[in-house]
Parts: structure tokens; sequence; C-alpha cells
């Protein structure tokens, strides 16, 4: 878990510096990167949520204390159990969150979460207000899964493919990347505000977004302008979302524009799964070994997986090619 955050990390931190640089780094690349202040709003969840209020999109309860006061009048006012989790992940260090049970905790947990991710020098001196955690309302719907929309938007505003899925099992169960994952159908309106969000911030390029489903609503958890780990979910069910960046990036808008044509077209879900082989045995042996998972419940996920296994895109297994998954093992 924490190689992944780490890891997850530093890519933020890379696409923002891209974008950043973009000029540069365009005098010797083929690039295709959004302004840097559509990457920071998107990575700053209180622009986010700004921009997300303004359009009508639900997020859930939110605060961004900037003092150890604001903390405790958060304690004094806020539904436990509350999350504590970074503003932005931008040159930071290791946590996706963790959660507290009771008021009386909060401020000296904040100051712990504080202390233990930090962000880096640049971060501080550029973007400080970015580098305070934020504190948010804790839904218990995300174990039962969250829906996952991931898509292409181009230059011009167009919404050139999309794609919903329904995370069904996460690690770490809480706080954490899709493990187990199975096709949705999309809402034209919930996709409809998605590009609104993107036309409004200037972004364009793959995304992949978040959502919580509560009380018949939908509320934005994450919004990640970045390649994501089952990319090759999205491929398998016709939305080759690296080979549209690449044509992007190098202009090719006849070619780009029949791919588009061909995903539409096979957007209708196929029964489809994702999952991660190693990954989900680790879980469910380690978790039942434990005492943390019931018998019942490993018995429905070894079944969920022999049942689907004709459907299954694997992260890393691949029967023609060994070597990706023994690596990850």
């Amino acid at each position: 878990d924490h190689l992944i955050s780490v890891t997850v990390h530093r890519f933020l931190s890379i696409l923002r510096l891209f974008a950043l640089h973009a000029e540069a780094l365009g005098d010797g690349f083929r690039m295709y990167s959004p302004p840097v202040g559509a990457i920071e709003t998107l990575l700053d969840k209180a622009r986010l949520h700004e921009q997300c209020h303004r359009l009508g999109i639900g997020t859930p309860r939110s605060w961004f204390p900037e003092s150890e006061g604001d903390v405790a009048a958060v304690a004094g006012e806020a539904p436990f159990p509350l999350l504590i989790k970074q503003r932005s992940q931008v040159l930071s260090t290791k946590s996706k969150g963790e959660m507290v049970a009771r008021a009386e905790d909060l401020e000296a947990r904040f100051a712990r979460f504080v202390d233990k991710n930090p962000h880096g020098d640049a971060m501080v001196a550029r973007w400080p207000e970015a580098c305070r955690p934020m504190l948010q309302e804790y839904h218990p719907e995300v174990l039962g899964g969250t829906l996952l929309v991931s898509g292409f938007m181009d230059r011009s505003g167009r919404l050139l493919a999309i794609r919903a899925s329904r995370k069904i099992l996460q690690q770490p169960r809480r706080l954490g990347i899709a493990l187990c994952l199975e096709e949705s159908s999309l809402d034209p309106a919930v996709a409809e505000k998605l590009c609104l969000l993107c036309r409004s911030v200037g972004f364009y390029g793959i995304f992949h977004v978040e959502l919580i489903p509560s009380e018949g609503q939908l509320l934005l958890i994450d919004f990640n302008p970045r390649y994501f780990h089952h990319l090759a979910f999205e491929i398998a069910r016709g939305m080759p979302l690296p080979l549209f960046a690449h044509l992007a990036a190098l202009g090719d808008e006849h070619r780009l524009t029949q791919l588009a044509c061909e995903a539409r077209t096979s957007d209708r879900p196929g029964g489809r799964v994702f999952t991660q082989r190693f990954g989900l045995g680790i879980r469910v042996g380690g978790q039942r070994l434990t005492g943390r998972m019931t018998g019942e419940d490993a018995r429905r996920w070894w079944r969920w997986y022999r049942e689907n296994r004709p459907r299954m895109v694997d992260a890393a297994a691949d029967p023609h090619d060994r070597l990706p998954e023994i690596v990850d093992a």
C-alpha cells in the first residue's frame, strides 16, 4: 500500500511539473499537457470542491482548516467518524488518509498527520495553502462500491470517450485503490457535468473520477488527471486511452475522431470485470488468516472470481505472457 501511494504521489508531482514547464518541454517533445492552472485546480481539493459546487456537482461535506483553532471548531460540529486526507497529493509523501472515530482525538491526530506527511519545499514555496490536510465526512457507502468514471477530453472540449465501472473491492478496504471492478452504465447527465467541470477549468486529456453513491445522488471525491492502474480494463472495453493521448499529441485528428466513433459504438456494458489475481489472493487470504474476513466472505470472493473469469481483465496476469504476473508477485 505504501509503495502504491508513493508511486501515485510522485506521478502527480511529475504531471504537474510537465504542465508547469510545458513550453520548455515543447521544444523537444510532442506535448498534450493542459495549463498548470487546470492541473492545480483539479489536484487541490478546496479549489475542486469550489468548482463542483458552482456547477451543481455534489461533494462530501468537507473542511479546510487553516489553524489549530479551525480544527477544534470542526471537532465541535462535524459528524464522526471523520477522514483526515491530503488537500493535495502533489510532492507529498505517503498517506491516502486516515479515519478518526472520536471528536476528542481529532486535534492530536490532525497534528500527527501534518508531521508525518510533509510536502516538498517547492510545493510549500509555490502553493502553501494546499499543503495542509483537509477533513471530510466519512460515507460508509464507500464499502458497498464507488463509481469510477474514466475518459478523454480533447483540447477543443469534446468528450471523445467515457466509461463507468463499479469498485466493489479496494485495498485498503476503507481508503484504497480498486482491486475488483465491474462494468456499469453511466447516466448521461453525470457525463455532461464532468464535461462541464473539465471545460470550466481548461482541462483536456485522460481523466479518472471517483464518486460515492449517497442518498440518491453521486458525490465526487476525486478527479485524477492522470493514468491509472486499471487502464487495461478500459482498453479491453473499447477505450484505448493511451492511444488517444498519443494521437492527440501528434495532432492526428482524423485517426482520433475515428477512434472516438469506434469507442462510442462499443460503450454498452458487456458484463466484463477487472481484478489483480495476486493482489486479490493476498487480500482475501491475508484477511481470512487474521480473522478480519469471515469464511463466508472469502468463499464469496473466490466464487466471484471463478464465475467471472471468462469475462475478466487482469492487471498483470496473461496466459500468453507470464512475466508481468511474476514481477507483480
